[in-house]
């Protein structure tokens, strides 16, 4: 079963990218849709060219990417497996007023590096909470502490938790950018129908270095259901995970009954002897594991970013990939000039750029392997200058006008357009922002963003947000069809002088135009009914250890909306270095902070009934 391809993708395997629903088997795991597609025949029955398909679900929710009816829910990171970062069903008018109602001083325990989760309305089944329901809020530390809470309960300034489990010694080495303990640093991932959630830990081996194993754990109680460690047998011709080398910062995502993890350089300044990996452990038997090394030839190729591997609706994954170490990237270098004709890519080196992986058959076992590449004109710039694609996460947009595309950001201040289904290889981008050597940067200084995404059904704009450090901070860009390629259009941005690492923007969405209007079929409003809905982008940012700022903007005007340093009461906790997480659900708005989780809101009192969170 552990099995990894070389450079190519061999002629004859069969990508696995219908996948079936069920195929979690025993415990309801994820189902895929067919893929959409920009050919006619391609397009299913329904969505046909030049509408939307708001297909972006959640793990284990029946549909591989379609909502749950009402589900205010946030099961994995950015709230479903594209990562486009919005929750549509969150009910909020433009007119409420957001105060931070609850702060879990979590700091002996660690730093919540991952973003919070909240499973709506969950009924407990068994333990000492079963036939109660709960917004049930999952939160996790680096010291791999992961709890349960009551999201009414804290609202209401309640700090006891619902269950607890502590899954091990963390990691205590140094050297990281991020200081220790090291334990849980990404976003876990829960299947509802399973009712279980997927946890990946980094533990101590009492020897000064470190180990990932991987936990499934019930719902209801917190007890392990199966758990593994990450255990590459090896393969000829290619690298050999080592988890003491590793750094697991990207999300967990659940596709099609597999668990995708990706991993970077355990040690800053890309010193270690890494390598950029995807692992996929089967949902329902972790020790059955795939690995994937995104560099052959050379170390380096680090997916950081924090969304990890992002799905689409065929199944198949997008992940971006940091830079190589080769040593010396000037023209007449020997990596560079020994590649003659060829790119990095073509020797296995995904360096710099976006990977779509899928798992294929080679002589009846499943492999992952790399089906398509892009890398811009400009990587060995990018190489030289340690401005990483890895750090950025792609975000895979529903289809628009018959385009199906995917967007990210990058360390050199730009953001890339390109399509999901034909990702260029050697350039052939079908948008940026800039190019790097050339032409200025969009944002002065680096971008590391998992971008979110908004359709405003008034107007039937579509907009995609992103942020980078420095200028303008945030931005939100419209997606234009109307040429013979797409490309992003700026929209507005917040003005904003932003740190290091701002966090990614997330964006909730009111499920109606504020109670007016009807939709058809396809979420459009009818003659006199283009009322826009109530729509906020969030974000988060602050230098290491200093008071974090929340803030809150229109999603299509821009207006500023909420910032938590305008009055005491609302302060935010001690801000993270990287990838401060947003997440939204229930009636809340969490942000992980270096010590606890804080939950903002309009409503405490929680008076409605879709989202009730007490017993029944």
């Amino acid at each position: 079963m552990y099995r990894i391809l070389g450079k190519f993708l061999i002629a004859g395997l069969v990508p696995l990218v219908a996948l079936v629903a069920g195929c979690g088997g025993q415990s309801g795991g994820t189902s895929t849709s067919a893929a959409n597609s920009r050919v006619l025949p391609s397009s299913p029955a329904g969505n046909p060219p030049g509408t939307v398909g708001h297909d972006h679900g959640e793990p284990g929710d029946g549909a591989a990417h379609g909502h749950r009816a009402s589900a205010n829910g946030w099961v994995t990171y950015h709230g479903d497996l594209a990562r486009t970062g919005e929750n549509r069903h969150f009910p909020f008018r433009s007119t409420d007023t957001w105060r931070k109602y609850a702060l879990l001083p979590l700091g002996p325990h660690g730093v919540v590096r991952g973003a919070p989760l909240l499973v709506p309305r969950w009924r407990f089944r068994s333990g000492p909470h079963a036939g109660h329901r709960h917004n049930l809020v999952l939160v996790t530390t680096t010291a791999n502490l992961v709890q349960a809470y009551s999201e009414a309960q804290m609202l209401a300034a309640g700090s006891t938790p619902l269950w607890t489990r502590d899954l091990g010694t963390p990691n205590g080495r140094g050297g990281s950018n991020i200081p220790p303990p090291l334990g849980i640093t990404s976003t876990p991932v829960v299947d509802v129908d399973g009712g279980r959630a997927f946890v990946m830990t980094m533990q101590d081996d009492g020897a000064g270095g470190g180990f990932f194993r991987i936990f499934s754990l019930d719902l209801d109680t917190g007890a392990t259901l199966d758990s593994a460690l990450l255990s590459d047998p090896g393969g000829a011709g290619r690298p050999t995970f080592d988890g003491n080398a590793q750094d697991q910062r990207g999300g967990l995502n659940l596709v099609g009954g597999r668990v995708y993890a990706t991993f970077a350089d355990f040690l800053a300044f890309d010193a270690g002897p890494f390598h950029g990996w995807v692992v996929a452990c089967a949902a329902d038997h972790l020790a059955d594991q795939l690995f994937l090394s995104l560099t052959r030839t050379i170390h380096g190729g680090g997916a950081w970013g924090p969304g990890g591997a992002v799905a689409a609706p065929d199944g198949t994954l997008y992940i971006s990939t940091g830079n190589g170490i080769t040593g010396d990237d000037s023209p007449t270098s020997p990596y560079w000039v020994g590649l003659g004709a060829q790119h990095p890519a073509d020797i296995g080196d995904y360096l710099e750029g976006v990977v779509r992986v899928g798992i294929t058959q080679a002589g009846g076992l499943p492999s992952l392997t790399v089906l398509d590449w892009y890398q811009p004109t400009w990587t060995r710039l990018l190489n030289r200058d340690d401005l990483d694609f890895g750090g950025s996460s792609p975000i895979v947009l529903p289809r628009i006008d018959g385009w199906e595309l995917i967007v990210t950001t990058a360390k050199d201040g730009n953001v890339y357009l390109l399509d999901r289904h034909n990702l260029g290889h050697w350039g052939n981008e079908l948008w940026a922002s800039g190019a790097y050597g050339s032409t200025p940067s969009y944002f002065s200084n680096e971008s590391k963003s998992a971008p979110a995404y908004h359709h405003d059904k008034a107007t039937g704009q579509h907009f995609v947000y992103v942020t980078g450090s420095g200028t303008p901070g945030l931005a939100a860009f419209r997606v234009d069809t109307s040429g013979p390629r797409p490309r992003l259009v700026e929209a507005w941005n917040a003005g904003l002088t932003l740190s290091d690492a701002p966090s990614s923007p997330t964006v909730i969405a009111s499920p109606s135009a504020s109670g007016e209007g009807d939709e058809d079929e396809h979420g459009r409003h009818g003659a006199g009914h283009a009322k826009r809905q109530a729509a906020l982008v969030w974000i988060a940012d602050g230098i290491d250890g200093d008071p974090a700022v929340l803030r809150a903007f229109d999603a299509v005007t821009g207006a500023p909306v909420f910032s938590s340093d305008a009055v005491p009461a609302n302060v935010v906790g001690a801000s993270l270095k990287h990838f401060a997480p947003i997440s939204a659900g229930g009636r809340s708005v969490f942000l992980g902070t270096a010590n606890g989780l804080v939950a903002y809101t309009h409503d405490p009192s929680g008076n409605d009934d879709e989202n009730d969170d007490g017993d029944d």
